[in-house]
């Protein structure tokens, strides 16, 4: 049997037993000293146990150190005793025949390192045996054992020293601990380490002692690693895209999705504290060499130009980490903490547009071609926003020269695309200006040509931005899998490089009348589903927003499109459907010709909104287009309409439901039934009769069904190891 000691093991401490169990016998399982220990000895039961034979009473014993024969324990057997010792050979003297057979299971046993409560003051968790994933070692110290006084928790691996840790009274109510997981447990302490590569056996052992250096209790337990993974030491086991050995290495959790966990609470997460902790080199590689040189005073990334983002991802998304500060006069009541300074400090700024790290950047280069005005005519201004409202860019508000002259900086020393005389000089030569603009939302840029004289007139040309993914751990493991790297160091390498990759889209926009009308259709459209939620129906990309309708409108297109952008999905068919599509096609006739024509005082965007959603030569006509525009923004309409033509009539009943293929779709979203399908929510009622046509328990009624279960009369089960199949 696995056999501790230590000096508490005396003469008093035998008298007590004694007095406890007063026919006694050390007992235990005897292996030959050659075979692989019993699982019942492997740390997670006591060490030593006395056992009455009589009453069957049981103590457990776990004592300090490995002992190598009977003598080293200091107790002197008496009269009948005997005794056995982890894998000794004749410990004592032979086992009396009349020793009975005692079985241990379900018994609770008590170890002598116990707490005064009777809890063992360090335990540790799972028990020893064979794994097929990342092991949570879990060291549990008892808590009134901490309340007493620190203590120091130290822990090897494969008999190597692998860590330590100083717990104090202060730590079990500081949640901000990196290392510190409560688990809800009131009674212990718990500190996670996580075994992650493949091991036939890895021994791990934890000692708990006090100030004074003096031991207070040890355990151990055995565990061999088999991973049933395909990838091996590189999984990820919660599925956010950190593998667990980067987890475990930089005290996150495996098992759970907390990549941006930050436990000290300074604004940076554990993660990209620890991704941005080393300066990178010419090749864009952490390096430790520099030491905390890309950390500042607080331990933080470090911001050495001040405009909120780390020097690390300037570097990464090549905006400058080292903009000189413009000087500027104090408005009247501001100071230079106030956030109307702030804003009119980064004016000055190059720095990314993104709103969060791992959002992409579009990259708009000032080479792009706008179309040639014709005489008369000239390019005014640019501005972008996101299809929710969010305003990117203007170019009227960009920092002319006289500006950055007079904040006692050179215009040569700013980005470009800060610049209104770089703007200004694209727009002469009929190209886009430079542009950084924020991708995770679908995104409209618009380009102003403006008339001049008597009868002036304004055409916007516009052009869709697809939403990008954010560039996140997820999203490189989904792109390049569980890669080829062998340790932290080269993940974090490989992260990087992905990120430099992908964080920035260069986009080149192509600016045509078809791009225009294109969005116009999409804006017809949405201002048709405000009218029927009862809006003011103005949807006008770049100028006129409906942030609630907007969002409220990609929730209710979910219902039919898994697209994460639905309204990307939505662009692309009509851009498809404008040249096939008779009604659309006719629509996109309409609105080409009040761009070639404009019409004096006008301008083209709110006059193509007007065609769209009132002018026509009779309801009719205007239903037939209001219908066309609506229908399309399903996404299942391109196929159903390539089968059944009908779908294009709305006056039509093309599912023989009752209801006119117009009543069907304009209704509000939330609400709309398909043309399509008689019976939209599967539950044997035509949508026109149906109270809840989209619920097939029709809660929405006031008395809704419940849903039931038929079995049929006779029923087959094939019962196995651990599951039933029935038939």
């Amino acid at each position: 049997m696995n056999a501790f000691t230590r000096q508490s093991l005396n003469r008093s401490f035998q008298t007590s037993m004694r007095k406890l169990l007063p026919s006694l016998l050390f007992a235990s399982l005897a292996v030959a000293p050659q075979a692989q220990a019993s699982s019942l000895f492997d740390g997670s039961n006591a060490d030593l146990w006395l056992i009455d034979p009589v009453s069957g009473e049981l103590a457990g014993i776990d004592q300090a150190t490995w002992v190598e024969d009977f003598s080293s324990l200091g107790f002197t057997l008496q009269g009948n005793e005997q005794a056995l010792v982890n894998n000794l050979i004749n410990s004592s003297v032979p086992m009396s025949a009349a020793q009975p057979a005692v079985s241990l299971a379900g018994i609770d046993v008590k170890e002598d390192n116990g707490d005064q409560q009777g809890l063992p003051i360090l335990d540790m968790l799972p028990a020893s045996g064979d794994y097929q994933q990342t092991i949570d070692v879990q060291f549990r110290i008892s808590r009134a054992l901490i309340e007493a006084g620190n203590v120091t928790l130290e822990w090897k691996i494969n008999g190597d020293p692998a860590g330590s840790l100083l717990v104090t009274k202060d730590m079990l109510f500081d949640e901000s601990s990196p290392w510190i997981f409560a688990d809800g447990n009131p009674d212990y302490f718990i500190k996670h380490i996580y075994l992650v590569r493949d091991q036939l056996s890895s021994p791990v052992s934890a000692a708990i002692s006090n100030a004074a250096g003096v031991e207070l209790a040890r355990a151990s337990r055995q565990y061999s690693l088999t991973s049933n993974s395909p990838d091996g030491f590189r999984r990820d086991s919660d599925g956010d895209g950190v593998p667990d050995l980067v987890e475990a290495g930089i005290g996150l959790d495996p098992f759970q999705q907390d990549w941006q966990i930050d436990h000290d609470g300074d604004g940076w997460s554990d993660f990209d504290e620890w991704l941005r902790q080393d300066c990178l080199d010419a090749d864009f590689r952490p390096d430790p060499s520099q030491g905390a040189d890309c950390l500042d005073s607080a331990g933080n990334p470090l911001d050495s130009d001040n405009d909120g983002w780390a020097d690390f991802d300037e570097i990464i998304r090549a905006t400058n980490p080292l903009d000189g500060d413009p000087t500027l006069t104090l408005l009247p009541g501001e100071t230079t903490q106030s956030e109307s300074y702030r804003q009119r400090f980064l004016r000055f700024k190059n720095y990314p547009t993104a709103r969060w790290l791992y959002e992409a950047e579009h990259i708009i280069d000032a080479q792009n071609p706008l179309p040639q005005p014709a005489a008369g005519e000239r390019w005014s201004r640019l501005s972008a926003a996101s299809v929710r409202g969010d305003d990117y860019y203007d170019s009227s508000v960009l920092l002319s020269d006289d500006d950055i002259l007079a904040a006692n900086l050179q215009p040569a020393d700013l980005a470009p695309r800060l610049r209104l005389n770089n703007a200004q000089q694209a727009l002469q030569n009929s190209q886009l200006a430079n542009m950084r603009l924020p991708a995770s939302d679908s995104a409209v840029i618009a380009a102003k040509l403006q008339s001049d004289g008597d009868g002036a007139y304004s055409i916007l040309y516009k052009k869709w931005l697809n939403a990008q993914r954010d560039v996140t751990p997820q999203y490189f493991r989904q792109q390049n899998g569980a890669g080829s790297w062998n340790n932290i160091d080269e993940w974090r390498a490989s992260l990087i490089d992905f990120l430099r990759s992908n964080l920035l889209v260069i986009s080149a926009p192509l600016f045509d009348q078809q791009s225009t009308v294109t969005i116009a259709l999409l804006e017809g459209a949405l201002s048709l589903e405000a009218l029927a939620q009862g809006e003011t129906p103005a949807i006008v990309f770049t100028e006129h927003h409906n942030r609630a309708l907007i969002e409220s409108l990609e929730t209710a297109l979910q219902r039919f499109s898994s697209h994460p952008a639905p309204l990307d999905a939505a662009i692309e068919i009509y851009s498809e459907l404008a040249p096939s599509v008779p009604p659309l096609q006719a629509l996109a006739t309409q609105l080409t010709g009040l761009m070639q024509n404009p019409a004096a005082g006008a301008r083209s965007d709110f006059a193509m909104l007007q065609n769209l959603l009132l002018s026509g030569e009779g309801a009719d006509i205007d239903a037939t287009r209001q219908y066309s525009l609506k229908l399309f923004l399903l996404p299942a309409a391109l196929s159903q309409t390539q089968s059944d033509s009908n779908l294009l009539d709305d006056t039509a009943d093309s599912d023989s439901d009752n209801l006119s293929n117009f009543s069907e779709i304009m209704q509000p979203l939330a609400r709309v039934t398909l043309p399509w399908l008689a019976d939209s929510d599967g539950d044997s009622a035509l949508d026109d009769v149906d109270a809840c046509p989209l619920d097939a328990l029709d809660f929405c009624a006031a008395t809704p069904r419940l849903p039931s279960a038929e079995i049929e009369a006779s029923v087959n089960a094939l019962e196995g190891a651990g599951y039933a199949i029935i038939s």
